[in-house]
């Protein structure tokens, strides 16, 4: 298994590759339109910087220890399964596919429901 500081060099890696560097080579040397292009590089951008911060996050969700990651506490309105959502049990698909339709580019655990 690689070592942590692997792992995260792998994560920045392929998050600054194919989230920001490959759509700007995609724009500059394929696409024709301005327009699309625009909207294009507006997208990449935000998912770029939604990957960015859910790496960022559960970076520090993985070094703080369990008795001091209070940070759901603070939350109000939240639903019973994300109550006591804690790291790693928050790495999931299903999570994952929740933040990036969610309108926020911050990650956190749980987001309160109205």
């Amino acid at each position: 298994l690689a070592s942590e500081k692997v792992g995260m060099c792998l994560h920045y890696f392929m998050a600054h590759v194919f989230g920001f560097i490959l759509p700007i080579a995609v724009v500059w040397f394929l696409l024709t339109n301005p327009i699309v292009g625009a909207f294009y590089l507006l997208y990449a951008t935000v998912t770029w910087m939604k990957l960015l911060s859910y790496i960022h996050a559960n970076q520090d969700y993985r070094n703080v220890p369990e008795h001091l990651n209070n940070a759901l506490t603070l939350i109000s309105d939240l639903d019973e399964e994300s109550l006591h959502m804690t790291y790693p049990s928050n790495v999931t698909l299903k999570n994952m596919y929740y933040y990036m339709l969610a309108p926020t580019l911050t990650y956190q655990m749980a987001y309160p429901r109205m």
